[in-house]
């Protein structure tokens, strides 16, 4: 059954999608507060207890610091690195999920983490209606990660807050995100492959800790490593590169030179 309603999740965000720039033209003379009181024309239908949802699953390397998974409808934020992003998105499993504000998240990126790209909306520039894109998209999307170039004011972020908890939508901030429920930042990296001025980039090791509210309220730290790429590179074998054919000699044919005079 949650699979199913996952997948029609997407279908019932289109029309938000669409609505949203007329929206934003419609109200855009209204003061924040009074936007923030606008009705939802599918509340009703997408509403449900995200407490009785099982949570989404986490790299095995963070179940030291995640330990119950990520909950629907919490916030969690995730600063530092954008590989360790993408890796949490890839371990939650094959859900949807949207990425708004962030033009540094490339599809190669994401698919040598794992990520489903089939299951992947990218908005790497919302623009002034990122409050109103990001609002619809959660109505559809499993996780919703919010990038840097999402403009989004306190009251924004706080409204959001209140509709994935409605929807169970797990929100992933990249950048400080005021009372989100847990927080990981990568305080240390150190990369693997490069020896003594030769080699080439094969994983990173990340210093994660982990603060937050409630049980994350315990400041923890681990030690996790990342691949660099799910498909490194060959070495190339000198060996089996062929030769070009020898290229037979051409007759030389003497070009003439004209004679030189004195101009001026």
């Amino acid at each position: 059954k949650s699979q199913s309603a996952s997948e029609s999740r997407p279908a019932s965000a289109h029309p938000a999608l669409r609505q949203a720039p007329a929206l934003a033209d419609e109200h855009a003379d209204l003061p924040s507060a009074l936007l923030a009181n606008v009705p939802s024309a599918r509340a009703d239908k997408l509403a449900f207890d995200s407490a009785a949802r099982p949570p989404l699953g986490v790299p095995s390397q963070l179940h030291d610091l995640l330990p119950g998974g990520l909950r629907r409808g919490t916030v969690l934020q995730v600063t530092g690195s954008g590989a360790l992003m993408l890796d949490m998105v890839a371990a939650a499993g094959d859900l949807w999920v949207a990425i708004i504000g962030d033009p540094l998240v490339g599809v190669l990126a994401a698919a040598e983490m794992g990520v489903n790209l089939t299951k992947l909306i990218l908005v790497p520039e919302p623009g002034p209606d990122a409050a109103l894109a990001a609002a619809a998209l959660l109505d559809g999307v499993d996780i919703l990660v919010v990038g840097p170039r999402a403009g989004l004011a306190p009251s924004d972020r706080r409204r959001l807050t209140a509709r994935a908890r409605e929807r169970g939508t797990v929100i992933l901030a990249t950048t400080p995100w005021q009372g989100a429920h847990t927080v990981l930042s990568v305080t240390g990296v150190r990369w693997r492959g490069i020896g003594a001025g030769s080699g080439r980039l094969q994983a990173r090791e990340l210093t994660v800790e982990r603060t937050g509210r409630g049980e994350s309220a315990q400041c923890a730290r681990v030690e996790i490593t990342l691949p660099f790429s799910q498909a490194p590179l060959a070495e190339p074998n000198p060996l089996a590169v062929p030769l070009p054919a020898q290229v037979p000699a051409t007759a030389t044919v003497p070009v003439p030179i004209a004679p030189l005079r004195l101009v001026g």
